[in-house]
């Protein structure tokens, strides 16, 4: 019943050539069910621009409602939208990164958290890769996520560079983790690495750490390495 409602509804919006996207989004909320307050409204109205893309309204918007409305509970949403819509404008890499560490640390009960954690990721690894270091240390941190998924992203993020710092950090991951299938993770990262302090922390591994499957992943990552060599 809602759906043949909602479709008459938007039919009806669409007939009217003045109405726009925006009106026509929350519409269809209004006949679905959504909730119906001002602040509600509000932020969707401003969380709208974001889906259009149009970055510099949806900053606008967003601060417009975070300012009018600090106490509500959508506001954690419009922080985190915030950051999203600047980080796809394109602004400065090291000052996202920072607003996103700043909502984490504001709303650490966030729905977004994860999804804040998962930028900031992408983010730190562009920022290492330009060679400030530091965010290798940002990168590992985000390896104590209860998230297997971002775990494994962050992981992945730190394959990307071959040096002994790198080596250093992901065997302090390996001694600290305690899940099997993401200690073997690291591990095959190990033998995809050429710094020369990879292969003797793979040699250590195959014949010293407790875990079965590791000292096979091991044995396994140095035949890789010597055939790849």
């Amino acid at each position: 019943m809602w759906f043949c409602l909602a479709f008459v509804a938007l039919a009806t919006a669409g007939a009217r050539e003045t109405t726009t996207w925006i009106e026509q989004l929350l519409l269809w909320e209004r006949v679905s069910g959504e909730p119906q307050d001002a602040t509600y409204q509000a932020f969707k109205t401003a969380q709208a621009y974001v889906y259009d893309e149009r970055w510099n309204d949806a900053i606008t918007n967003l601060q417009s409602f975070i300012t009018k409305y600090a106490q509500s509970k959508y506001v954690d949403d419009a922080q985190f939208w915030m950051c999203y819509s600047r980080e796809k404008r394109g602004d400065d890499a090291e000052t996202v990164f920072t607003a996103y560490k700043d909502f984490i640390a504001k709303y650490p009960r966030s729905e977004y958290v994860d999804d804040a954690k998962a930028n900031m990721i992408k983010l730190a690894t562009t920022l290492a890769g330009a060679g400030k270091t530091k965010y290798r240390a940002e990168v590992a941190a985000m390896q104590s996520s209860d998230d297997e998924e971002l775990r494994l992203q962050a992981l992945y993020a730190l394959s990307q560079h071959d040096d002994p710092a790198t080596v250093q950090t992901l065997t302090s991951l390996l001694e600290s983790e305690t899940n099997a299938k993401i200690r073997q993770k690291i591990v095959h990262v190990f033998g995809n690495l050429s710094d020369a302090s990879a292969g003797e922390t793979l040699s250590r591994l195959a014949t010293s750490d407790p875990d079965a499957g590791v000292r096979k992943s091991a044995v396994y990552a140095i035949g890789n390495r010597s055939s790849s060599g």
